[in-house]
């Protein structure tokens, strides 16, 4: 139980930074144009995505976290694991199709600036991703909720707080520690 706890954790963690860099790409007025544009829709699908795919000892979410009553949720979880797999994480080529060549001329010669068709996320994707951010976060806190109550028994936090005098207390969960 501990360990889906860390993953949770983990995930809230992912969630919020991909939260923060969509907030930024509205902040900034990213269009596809803008030279922030793809580094912001980059980290935001390589960070919102990092929870679905397993990664050494570090396991996935449940399925649940990728199923929504929500259609337009569902669409963009979809389409953003899709970009983080095809485009933007694994540089899949047939993504970066076509690809287009400025020449230009100057003194000192010829220069050439290779621009691709962005197939990837556009700057609209950005405000649904916040929402469906902060709806996986809700999901966490729950979840969360529920496996702290499972490993540490409601009498046990009320004695650390109480000890501490406190009503909230720090709780680390060090990775990978076996349950």
């Amino acid at each position: 139980m501990k360990r889906q706890l860390w993953a949770l954790m983990y995930a809230k963690h992912a969630f919020s930074d991909a939260k923060r860099v969509a907030e930024l790409h509205i902040k900034y007025k990213c269009d596809s144009l803008h030279e922030l544009h793809y580094p912001f829709v980059t980290s935001m699908a390589i960070t919102y995505a990092r929870p679905f795919t397993k990664c050494g000892t570090i396991p996935k979410l449940p399925k649940h976290y990728s199923q929504f009553t929500d259609k337009q949720l569902k669409l963009v979880h979809d389409t953003i694991i899709k970009c983080r797999h095809e485009f933007y994480a694994h540089s899949d080529a047939t993504a970066l199709k076509p690809l287009r060549m400025f020449v230009s001329a100057s003194a000192t010669g010829l220069r050439a600036n290779v621009q691709s068709q962005d197939k990837g996320l556009s700057a609209l994707v950005t405000p649904p991703l916040i929402n469906l951010c902060e709806t996986q976060l809700e999901r966490i806190e729950n979840d969360c909720g529920v496996l702290v109550q499972r490993i540490f028994p409601q009498k046990t936090l009320l004695q650390v707080l109480k000890a501490e005098m406190s009503n909230s207390t720090v709780i680390e969960i060090f990775w990978p520690k076996s349950d």
